[in-house]
């Protein structure tokens, strides 16, 4: 047998290792990485079979750089997969993966996993202890109140009258924010800081919440082959390929400690599809 013929089989094999059935799938990787290893076959013969790229649309409320920045990192840290955005400015439109082919699906399905579960999570802060969180800053900033308006130290007076009850219950939060949202209107000074900490808040929700789960997965250690191939493709299929900064934001702690036990109860091994589940357990 030729060494073309010999790949020829094990391009054969590799696109069974494709198959909806995952015993079928896991004889034909099998064999083809046998095959690979008796003849010294080179992963970049067969690489084209291999290797591929899946682009996921970003969903609704989710597509801040930022935001897929972290997502991107572990899903990278969880399969071993390259990510690219695809952005306009601060918004991402979607997310490219690199990676085996048998691995893009499984990717994916993690991606929108994150997505929505991120999305409720933040959903959840802000119905609840955001408001609570920026009216305390506010109340303790030294001398934030002396000199404002009138009308914005009337309603901090209401507030704190009935601090307890407007900082436990759904409903005095409900009416926290808008009474707050009230002071925002009649200042100008407060509606910049208020507006300021809302995303300052948010910010540090989500790092709070995407660390916890970073933290918890199993780094996949791809192989070094493998990471060879996942590169050459890139470099082939998609250069010039600038990787963007992150900026400093200041850390707000009981925003992080929100977003950290949100984290806490996001379990991945839920997202398991088809073979290789040990490359998505969590510690």
């Amino acid at each position: 047998m030729t060494k073309e013929e010999l790949i020829e089989r094990i391009k054969k094999l590799l696109a069974l290792s494709d198959s909806s059935n995952p015993n079928e799938a896991a004889i034909a990787l099998s064999r083809a990485q046998k095959l690979m290893e008796q003849y010294h076959i080179d992963i970049n013969d067969v690489s084209e079979e291999i290797i591929g790229e899946l682009e996921a649309d970003s969903i609704a409320g989710v597509k801040a750089k930022v935001d897929m920045r972290h997502i991107g990192s572990i899903l990278q840290k969880v399969l071993g997969v390259s990510v690219i955005m695809r952005s306009r400015g601060s918004t991402v439109d979607s997310l490219l993966f690199i990676g085996p082919k048998e691995l893009l699906d499984t990717c994916e399905y993690i991606f929108v996993i994150l997505c929505r579960s991120y999305k409720a999570a933040k959903a959840r802060y802000k119905e609840s202890d955001l408001y609570v969180d920026i009216y305390k800053t506010l109340r303790d900033a030294d001398g934030f109140i002396l000199g404002r308006e009138f009308q914005v130290q009337t309603i901090f007076e209401t507030i704190q009258a009935r601090e307890e009850s407007m900082t436990t219950t759904p409903h005095g939060i409900a009416l926290l924010k808008s009474l707050l949202s009230s002071c925002a209107m009649w200042d100008e000074t407060f509606d910049y800081w208020y507006k300021k900490l809302q995303r300052d808040f948010v910010k540090s929700f989500s790092q709070g919440y995407f660390n916890s789960i970073y933290s918890k997965v199993a780094e996949f250690v791809q192989d070094k082959e493998i990471e060879q191939a996942i590169e050459d493709y890139q470099n082939q299929k998609h250069t010039g390929v600038k990787m963007s900064k992150s900026r400093h934001t200041k850390i707000y702690g009981n925003a992080y400690s929100a977003g950290k036990d949100a984290g806490d109860e996001v379990n991945l091994m839920n997202a398991v599809k088809g073979t290789a589940a040990e490359r998505k357990m969590l510690k």
